[in-house]
């Protein structure tokens, strides 16, 4: 059997630390654009009246 000694375990953790500080860089700073394509409307004439 081969198991991984501790240099490439030091080698795949440095490694999933960095992928995993850019995905959280790219979440923070590079958003995703949201458009409101249409709004709906009140949902009935008296909708005023009938939250009161």
């Amino acid at each position: 059997m081969n198991y991984f000694n501790y240099d490439d375990i030091a080698k795949l953790s440095y490694w999933l630390g960095n992928f995993w500080a850019g995905i959280q860089y790219e979440m923070n700073n590079c958003p995703e654009e949201i458009r409101i394509i249409k709004q709906r409307d009140e949902i009935s004439e008296n909708y005023e009246e009938f939250k009161k």
